[in-house]
């Protein structure tokens, strides 16, 4: 998911759930570009539905040019490498000011998960 500056959710092109098209839209993103928004998604919906970990996670779009919201699942394995690499690429290739907040889909102590791979915060987990 792809936030603007105001906090709205763009609608990118037709990526047809594919991570190679997903990649390409995001290293297209311009300040100046005018994109096309879901007026009932915004990022303060996605704020309250999550539990922030750690210390450096931003809800403030105004602050960056475009915040990226990726989901990630320790049951998905190598899908997370491509949903990873997206944010990978646009931190090297991109002069935007990027905001990008994880969200894990499957933190729970019964399935006996130490910490998050991919972050290193140890879980702590009401169930």
């Amino acid at each position: 998911m792809i936030f603007n500056r105001n906090g709205q959710l763009i609608v990118p092109e037709d990526t047809s759930f594919c991570a190679g098209k997903a990649m390409t839209f995001a290293l297209k993103l311009d300040i100046n570009g005018e994109y096309k928004v879901n007026p009932n998604t915004t990022l303060s919906d996605i704020r309250k539905s999550v539990t922030i970990l750690g210390n450096k996670v931003s809800f403030e779009a105004s602050a960056y040019d475009f915040t990226m919201v990726i989901f990630w699942a320790n049951f998905l394995g190598v899908g997370n490498k491509n949903i990873f690499k997206i944010m990978e690429e646009m931190k090297a290739k991109s002069s935007l000011k990027l905001n990008f907040i994880l969200v894990n889909m499957d933190i729970e102590k019964s399935w006996n998960m130490p910490f998050m791979p991919y972050e290193n915060i140890n879980v702590k987990s009401k169930k």
